[in-house]
């Protein structure tokens, strides 16, 4: 018990310390950045490798370590045969199990700097299966996502106008479990490496 009320105290002076930290100076930003990574769980077997791109706004709470954040992407996930480009060509006849599966997030979080440039981010909000055949590769069109990560904040210059955001972030797209054409339907999990180049404005 005494543990855990150390623990607890111990992340209560934690959180007030970030709260306490005020930066009037950082204005609004707006990036683009790809990111690439790794599938994990249900799908990691038919569809290893993931990546993307998009766009991010941040938006500064005065006083505050905190900021809102938007951001729009376009993710695809590949196959393994996709990947490795295993298809074959024998008298003009072609085999092969290459998909890609594409995916559209739209997301709404919040991140706070803990310590200077350091931060953690928390996502949410919906995405969209854009694949021609959805019920080939999920059974939801619209699907909530899920996306927490930790990065570092690189300004540069005296007006820090100019910014990269290194991160690693796990992203989710719950899906329940059930057969479908090239396997069985699941969660869409992905953990990636993501570069964004932002400007303040």
């Amino acid at each position: 018990m005494k543990k855990k009320l150390l623990a607890l105290l111990i992340l209560a002076s934690a959180c007030i310390t970030a709260m306490a930290q005020t930066n009037d100076t950082r204005p609004p930003r707006v990036a683009v950045g790809f990111n690439l990574g790794a599938t994990v769980g249900p799908q990691s077997d038919n569809y290893p490798v993931a990546s993307g791109f998009g766009i991010k706004f941040e938006f500064p709470i005065k006083s505050t370590p905190v900021s809102i954040m938007a951001s729009a992407a376009y993710t695809f996930i590949l196959s393994e045969a996709a990947y490795f480009n295993d298809r074959r060509n024998y008298d003009n006849s072609f085999y092969g199990d290459a998909h890609i599966a594409s995916f559209a997030p739209v997301e709404l979080g919040v991140r706070v700097y803990m310590d200077g440039n350091l931060f953690v981010e928390g996502n949410a909000g919906v995405s969209f299966n854009l694949n021609e055949n959805h019920s080939n590769y999920t059974g939801k069109k619209v699907a909530l996502v899920i996306a927490p990560n930790i990065g570092y904040a690189f300004r540069f210059k005296a007006s820090k106008k100019y910014g990269l955001d290194l991160s690693l972030g796990y992203e989710t797209r719950p899906e329940d479990s059930q057969l479908r054409e090239f396997g069985n339907y699941g969660s869409y999990n992905q953990i990636a490496v993501r570069a964004v180049f932002s400007i303040g404005y």
